[in-house]
Parts: structure tokens; C-alpha cells; sequence
């Protein structure tokens, strides 16, 4: 597979755009994914990011590069979509392998994909199963976003699209992706955490009085500012306290967290657009 892009001609490139635009793409995000950790901190030629150049005079970043270019290869119906470059780095760096981090990254990509889909369908509906949760955990929020424009939690996008890569540091960011993935108390744990940082934030957004765009950037601005090991506390606390009342929860949210037993399903996202008109 990766003879294969590597063994493409310019003119060969020049006619096939989908490759060309995917290259250009992993070039501009491989110049910039962590580069302030050790692994990738090296010395550029200083002909600019995104440049092939610069990419290929790291080590590090041309195996970052490959994988990814490889990657487009073997999924070439998914490709490369920005973000994906996040979720490489960390196993680049424990496995330096590239073949091996390959691999981890196709095993990873099998469980994420979807949070790449190009209608982002998928974050879309786990952005509206977060919104009922907050329904249901803290309801004064959740009426005060829906009576400021908020209630579709566009401004968590970034905490699902790459759980919460952006938000930590590189250690506490794989601590995180280990607690996450073990699929335990639930599978959608992620979004319990989601729930424990803005049952946090209830206070400031609206005793400030925060709008659509206050909201977001007070949201943004939590990133490298939130304490991983009291969050995963209260997420924990926050689960163990929905499934001690779920005999009194919607249906849908016991599906959510996968407490009921017979697969009472969650609203599609279909579902959710007659909802909201």
C-alpha cells in the first residue's frame, strides 16, 4: 500500500485530485500535530508549514506523514480528514514503529471512523444524545442554552470529533483515551465526561450571561485548564447516580448508557431532525 503512493508520478498526481488534495491536506496537518512534544520537536528546513520539504526532514513526522498517506490507501472511501492526525500521534510515539503504528491506527480508525463521515452524521447524533443527557442532569442548564441558541452543543464539537485530544496534555490525554476505550462503566462514557465539565461550567456561562458565541469561546478556552482526575471522578458519580434511578429515566437515555436489557433504542438522527423542525 504504501508503494503505491509512493510510486505515483506527477503527472499521475495531476490527474487524480482526490489524491492530490488528501496529500496536500496530510502535509498542512502533519507540519502542525504536536509539535511541542519531543518526538516531533526537530528542526524544519524553514521553507514553511505544509511544506513536503519540512515533513520530510523529520523522522518522526515522515513516518507520521507515511502512515497517514498509507492510511488513504487502504481506506481510500474514508481518505484523510482533518483530525485524524490527532489520533496518530500518540501511537506513533508509543509503538515508533511505523508498521506497527499503522496498524494500532487501523484498529483505532475501525472504532472512530465514523466521527470522520463527511456529513458528520455521527457526531451530530452523539452531540444530540449529550443535550439529553444534560436534560436530564441538569435541566437549569440545558433550558438556559436552549433559550440562547445552544441546546444543539455545537460548541462541544471538538471534545467528540477527537475526544478530547485538544483539550489535555499528551500524558493525561492517553490516560483519558485509556479510561475511554475500556468501553467501562459504558460505552458512551465519553459523553458522561462531557456532562461532568459543564455541570461544572453551569455557574459562570449563566450567571455571566453568556451567548451563543460567549459559550463557545469560554468553552474553548477551558482547553489545557481542566482537571482530568476530578472530571473522571464526577463522570463516574454522575453514571452510578443515573443508574441507580434508571427505572425513572426516558428510554432512550437508558439506551444511551446502555442500561436496559432489552435494547430499547436511541433516537436516530433522522428522528431528531423532526424533533427539532
Amino acid at each position: 500500500m504504501k508503494l503505491q503512493w509512493m510510486s505515483f508520478t506527477e503527472e499521475q498526481e495531476n490527474n487524480f485530485s482526490d489524491f492530490r488534495d488528501r496529500k496536500a491536506l496530510i502535509e498542512k496537518d502533519v507540519a502542525r500535530t504536536d509539535r511541542s512534544h519531543p518526538f516531533f520537536l526537530m528542526p524544519g528546513t524553514g521553507e514553511g508549514p505544509g511544506s513536503s520539504k519540512q515533513v520530510s526532514n523529520d523522522a518522526n513526522l515522515k513516518k507520521l506523514y507515511s502512515i497517514l498517506m498509507t492510511y488513504c490507501m487502504y481506506n481510500f472511501d474514508l481518505g484523510y480528514v482533518q483530525g485524524m492526525s490527532d489520533f496518530l500521534s500518540p501511537i506513533l510515539v508509543i509503538m515508533e514503529d511505523e508498521a506497527d503504528a499503522f496498524w494500532c491506527f487501523v484498529g483505532l480508525m475501525n472504532r472512530v471512523h465514523r466521527n470522520f463521515e463527511m456529513d458528520q452524521s455521527t457526531v451530530k447524533l452523539r452531540l444530540m444524545h449529550l443535550r439529553d443527557l444534560v436534560m436530564v442532569v441538569n435541566p437549569r442548564l440545558a433550558n438556559y442554552l436552549e433559550s440562547h441558541e445552544s441546546e444543539h452543543m455545537y460548541f462541544c464539537f471538538r471534545w467528540i470529533l477527537v475526544e478530547f485530544k485538544r483539550e489535555f496534555g499528551f500524558e493525561e490525554t492517553m490516560k483519558l483515551w485509556e479510561v475511554l476505550w475500556t468501553d467501562l462503566p459504558c460505552p458512551n462514557f465519553l459523553l458522561l465526561f462531557c456532562v461532568a465539565i459543564l455541570d461544572k461550567q453551569t455557574t459562570p456561562i449563566i450567571e455571566n450571561r453568556f451567548g451563543l458565541t460567549e459559550i463557545l469561546k469560554h468553552i474553548n478556552s477551558l482547553s489545557m485548564h481542566i482537571d482530568l482526575e476530578e472530571m473522571l471522578t464526577s463522570s463516574e458519580a454522575i453514571y452510578h447516580q443515573l443508574a441507580a434511578s434508571q427505572n425513572k429515566l426516558p428510554r432512550h437515555i437508558c439506551s444511551i448508557l446502555n442500561f436496559n436489557a432489552d435494547g430499547g433504542d436511541a433516537k436516530t438522527a433522522a428522528e431528531y431532525e423532526e424533533l427539532d423542525g
